[in-house]
């Protein structure tokens, strides 16, 4: 759930770097590479 929420939470802020801060980014930028990729809208496996 907590993966999901964090896409969507993506998604509604505009799912690219405009605006974004580092902070408001999801965890995974840097625990799960695949996961950042899928904030910006292209899960890379």
């Amino acid at each position: 759930m907590k993966k999901e929420m964090l896409k969507g939470e993506a998604h509604k802020k505009g799912g690219k770097h405009d605006g974004i801060k580092p902070k408001d980014r999801p965890l995974g930028n840097k625990k799960n590479p695949s996961e950042y990729k899928s904030f910006n809208g292209e899960i890379i496996d």
